[in-house]
């Protein structure tokens, strides 16, 4: 099983999260930040299609570990607009 661990710290809205992912994970510079780019990425962890470093066996799992807890609910309940998907920055 693969794991990887993030520092949940990092995530304080929609921008952060998906600076953090595009990091740990390794993201093309053509991704889109939102959560259907997101998707298409994670998409292909199974397939080498360039779209993440990760590469996953067949059978393989990856599990996401939170390090800490997120900061992201808290930002979301003082500005919900902000966590939105397709929401203006």
């Amino acid at each position: 099983m693969a794991r990887l661990r993030l520092d949940a710290r990092e995530i304080v809205d929609r921008e952060s999260f998906h600076d953090l992912f595009a990091r740990e994970l390794g993201f093309p510079g053509f991704y889109g930040r939102n959560g259907d780019a997101w998707i298409d990425c994670m998409s292909c962890l199974r397939e080498d299609c360039g779209m993440t470093r990760l590469l996953l066996g067949p059978e393989e799992v990856l599990t996401l570990e939170l390090r800490t807890p997120p900061t992201l609910a808290a930002a979301c309940r003082r500005s919900p607009r902000r966590c939105r998907t397709g929401a203006a920055s």
